[in-house]
């Protein structure tokens, strides 16, 4: 196995810890050291993220609000699309989540991911929601920005489009 770090995005600090298998008949006399450039570690953080969240996603959709906490940090910052501002840690974001289902079907599918300059993960998202009758609220895109460490969601952000001109 390989283990390596790399470093500095814009000036911030932004450490990415990896694990790469070293197969023997590729590299037979160097079992630990083999640098990669920084934008393979970067893609490496940028797949494991996309999976992580699209998981999210699919068990958000599908109201499966514990596969969900599990890939949240317990004191995650989670921002309330419903009320503004934010709720805090698994409890909070367990008590907006079952208020926000009690009165609305919101469904969010995402459409393209990329790596913000501050090494969050944003995720432009087609976001619909329905009343309790089944009639549409709204159909439109929209952004979520997540912070990611050590593998588990550590704040959510709601990103504002531009209106449409």
């Amino acid at each position: 196995m390989f283990t390596g770090l790399a470093a500095a995005v814009d000036g911030d600090s932004v450490v990415f810890q990896f694990e790469i298998p070293v197969p023997a008949q590729t590299c037979p006399s160097r079992s630990t050291s083999l640098p990669l450039p920084f934008g393979a570690v970067q893609e490496r953080a940028m797949t494991s993220d996309t999976e992580l969240l699209e998981h999210l996603y699919d068990r958000f959709n599908a109201r499966d609000m514990e596969a969900v906490l599990a890939f949240l940090h317990r004191d995650v910052v989670w921002a309330n699309g419903l009320e503004g501002g934010h709720v805090y840690g698994h409890d909070g974001v367990r008590d907006y989540w079952t208020r926000q289902w009690a009165t609305i079907d919101s469904h969010a599918e995402p459409v393209g991911f990329s790596i913000g300059a501050d090494g969050t993960t944003d995720v432009e998202v087609h976001l619909t929601a329905r009343d309790l009758k089944g009639n549409l609220l709204f159909d439109e895109m929209g952004g979520h920005i997540f912070r990611i460490e050590n593998g588990l969601i550590r704040r959510f952000d709601i990103r504002l489009q531009p209106p449409s001109i």
